[in-house]
Order: C-alpha cells, then sequence, then structure tokens
C-alpha cells in the first residue's frame, strides 16, 4: 500500500555502481514516522523502480539524519556483489551441498566453503596468466555433478 501511494514527482535516477545490473534503476527515500530509537538518528523507506518492467523493491534503512540518500543506494547495490558471491560459492566450492544434521556440522561447511571460495579468488587474482582468467566462466553445475563425473560417491 505505501509503495503504491510513492509520489512521482520523488523518482530521482542514482547510479548505486559500475555495471549493467546497477543501471536503469529509479530512487525514492520516504522518512518513516515512528518515534526516535536512538536520538539523532532516523529511518528510513527506500524504494528501487526498474524502468524496464516497473518492479518495485525497498529496503527499510536506518541511519543517522545527516546520511546522504546516495549512500543508501550505494549500499544497496552492494547486494548484487553479494548474491554474486553465494552463486559463485555454490557452483565452484559448494556451499549449497550439505546435509543439516546439526548446527556445528552447518556452521563448519559453510565457513569451509566460504574460505575455499576467498582462497580461489585470491589466487585467480595473484595468477599471471591474465588472459585464461579473463576467458574464465564458472560451469554453474554442483558438486554433486562433479562427483558424479569422476565416479565418486555422493
Amino acid at each position: 500500500m505505501v509503495l503504491k501511494g510513492l509520489d512521482e514527482a520523488n523518482w530521482f535516477v542514482a547510479s548505486c555502481g559500475d555495471g549493467s545490473r546497477r543501471a536503469g534503476y529509479d530512487w525514492q527515500a520516504v522518512e518513516i514516522s515512528v518515534p526516535a530509537v536512538v536520538e539523532g538518528w532516523k529511518r528510513y523507506l527506500l524504494v528501487c523502480r526498474s524502468r524496464s518492467d516497473g518492479e518495485l523493491r525497498s529496503y527499510v534503512c536506518f541511519a543517522p539524519k545527516d546520511v546522504s540518500v546516495q549512500k543508501f543506494v550505494d549500499v544497496a547495490g552492494v547486494r548484487w556483489t553479494v548474491e554474486r558471491c553465494f552463486a559463485e560459492s555454490k557452483s565452484l566450492v559448494g556451499l549449497d551441498e550439505y546435509e543439516v544434521q546439526s548446527y556445528s556440522g552447518w556452521y563448519r561447511h559453510i565457513t569451509f566453503a566460504c574460505l575455499a571460495h576467498a582462497l580461489l579468488i585470491v589466487l585467480s587474482c595473484k595468477s599471471l596468466d591474465t588472459k585464461t582468467i579473463q576467458q574464465h566462466k564458472p560451469v554453474s553445475s554442483s558438486l554433486s555433478v562433479f562427483k558424479k563425473k569422476r565416479g565418486l560417491r555422493g
């Protein structure tokens, strides 16, 4: 309901980073009128509208009064980087290949997968073979497909 009632005149164009996925959006920030939880801070509703299909996404922001709306947009743009890291971790190091039997087992698996992904990123950045790195396109197959191709159990 709140999203449908946004004033058309308050939309503005802002970039949340380089790249095609971060272009083509209009933004609007609306202060949420709730009692101040922390003195000098405010809550905002940041709304992102796709110019291609009009799809709306919203973020609840809690920040000092003097934080610019562009800073909210920049932080919202980090979402794509995080999503890409999770997708790469799933395909490269099996982040999603676990069976939850205990919290500690799950936590160890997730931690190890994230460390393995970080190691791969560091090694690829330090590699002198930049031509191969630039042509590298990670496969989207899972760990189970990898194991099957090599005749391993799992």
